[in-house]
């Protein structure tokens, strides 16, 4: 281990038997099987009480009711879409590519598609997704391999020039399989040829457009919002009350992560690696609520799964935990 200035948060891995120690408040130099074995990994962004306060939150019963609560401070009615897309890029944290799923927001203009968005992933680790305007098809293939979550500020396909229309094909890639793309390495003037591939990811996008091709609908879960009276009347006295709250203004200036955020980064670190594992599952088959006559049914019982995996994620501090074959599961 190089010598070097101990901060709180510095992570360090032990070459020896793998262990990782934080540096934490009044820590001398951190020793495992032998201080020569550490390698610095880099600095934690948060504390360990920080992360103690967190997990103590993913540990309450009504989690999932504290959660939408903590996305309704900046995003108000639209419940059910609102923890449908946040579990869709819970989804994407899955170590499991193909249980990553994908949804489209649709909407008019002035109808808060883009702020449902930001609402739900600001609770999301900032390294796990990248939010563009737009992008290019070389990028997606070659540069944002490590991001699972890629999100569209807007995608329209039905017009002319739409917003990021280019870019369908390799997004519906993305969402299924993941992108696999031959191309002239330009690291060598172009002389051969590299392969580059990509897992399959959550993809998310707004979309002021109502219909969308049969491929993209079998691929993306259609979410709409639609502003009501009582809706566009809460926002409106929100905006007033934000404006001459001296309080609220603080609290923004000066605003934190949030528990859930630090806690899916902290799962993220403990649990990579593990699945989940939904051992009901199969006792399903006794109900009539899947569509037996419709091909689309096999994919709509997927998400539906792929999502309650999610789910079961957000509740990993609460669930059994099991190894078979040296893989760990989550049930």
């Amino acid at each position: 281990m190089a010598d070097k200035e101990l901060k709180v948060g510095d992570r360090y891995c032990c070459r020896k038997c793998g262990s990782v120690i934080i540096v934490s408040v009044g820590s001398d130099i951190p020793k495992c099987c032998n201080a020569k074995n550490l390698e610095f990994l880099g600095r934690e962004r948060y504390t360990k009480n920080q992360y103690n306060e967190a997990l103590k939150f993913f540990k309450k019963d009504n989690l999932l009711q504290l959660i939408k609560d903590e996305i309704s401070k900046d995003h108000l009615g639209d419940d059910n879409l609102k923890m449908t897309l946040f579990l869709v890029e819970v989804s994407g944290l899955s170590c499991n590519p193909k249980r990553r799923v994908s949804a489209a927001i649709k909407a008019n203009s002035s109808d808060g598609k883009d702020n449902a968005l930001r609402s739900t992933l600001k609770h999301i680790p900032e390294e796990k997704y990248l939010f563009v305007t737009s992008a290019t098809q070389a990028s997606i293939e070659d540069d944002i391999k490590d991001k699972p979550i890629l999100v569209f500020s807007e995608l329209n396909v039905n017009k002319d020039n739409g917003a990021n229309k280019n870019l369908v094909e390799v997004i519906k890639q993305r969402t299924e399989g993941g992108t696999s793309a031959i191309k002239k390495d330009l690291r060598d003037g172009m002389k051969s040829t590299r392969h580059e591939k990509s897992e399959q990811g959550s993809v998310l996008y707004t979309s002021t457009e109502s219909d969308i091709d049969e491929e993209m609908k079998t691929r993306f879960i259609e979410l709409f919002i639609k502003s009501t009276r009582e809706k566009i009347t809460a926002v409106n006295n929100n905006t007033l009350d934000s404006f001459s709250d001296i309080n609220r203004i603080l609290d923004e200036t000066d605003e934190e992560d949030s528990f859930i955020k630090i806690g899916l980064t902290r799962f993220c670190q403990v649990f990579d690696g593990f699945h989940i594992y939904l051992p009901y599952a199969k006792y399903l088959k006794e109900f009539s609520f899947i569509d037996d006559d419709s091909p689309r049914s096999k994919r709509d019982l997927k998400r539906v799964l792929s999502l309650t995996c999610a789910m079961t994620f957000l509740n990993s501090m609460r669930r059994k935990r099991c190894q078979k074959k040296g893989v760990n599961f989550i049930e």
